[in-house]
C-alpha cells in the first residue's frame, strides 16, 4: 500500500486507497457519487485506476 500512497498524493484520492485497502470499494462509490459534476466524474476515474492498481498488486 506504500507504492498507493506515493502514486497519489490527494488527500481525496488517499481516503479511497484507505477504503479500497479494507475492501468497502462499492461503499465508497455509494458515498462519493453525492458529490457533483467535476468532482464526481474526477472521483470516478480516480477510483478505477485504485481499483485496477489494487488488482494488480493483489
Amino acid at each position: 500500500m506504500s507504492m498507493f500512497i506515493l502514486l497519489l498524493t490527494n488527500k481525496r484520492i488517499k481516503l479511497y486507497v484507505s477504503i479500497v485497502s479494507k475492501s468497502k470499494f462499492q461503499h465508497a462509490r455509494k458515498e462519493h457519487i453525492t458529490r457533483t459534476g467535476k468532482q464526481k466524474m474526477e472521483y470516478i476515474r480516480v477510483k478505477h485506476r485504485i481499483h485496477l492498481l489494487e488488482f494488480k498488486i493483489r
